[in-house]
């Protein structure tokens, strides 16, 4: 993978969730976790997931919003 790099927005109540979560994940194994690294292996992980998820949905407008 490249080593170039974007930005992408997230709102701020996003962004904190992440914090969050990263602050417990590097909390419970002692391994520090930013919350860059959380979004980015959530992206690696589960967005064949996600797209599968888009694609069978019946209203995909709503399923966005959340």
């Amino acid at each position: 993978m490249s080593n170039k790099t974007t930005t992408l927005r997230v709102s701020e109540e996003r962004k904190l969730k992440l914090e969050r979560d990263a602050i417990e994940i590097s909390y419970k194994t002692g391994v520090p976790v930013k919350w860059t690294e959380l979004a980015n292996h959530l992206f690696d992980a589960w967005s064949s997931e996600a797209k599968k998820d888009l694609i069978n949905s019946r209203d995909i407008k709503a399923v966005l919003k959340k």
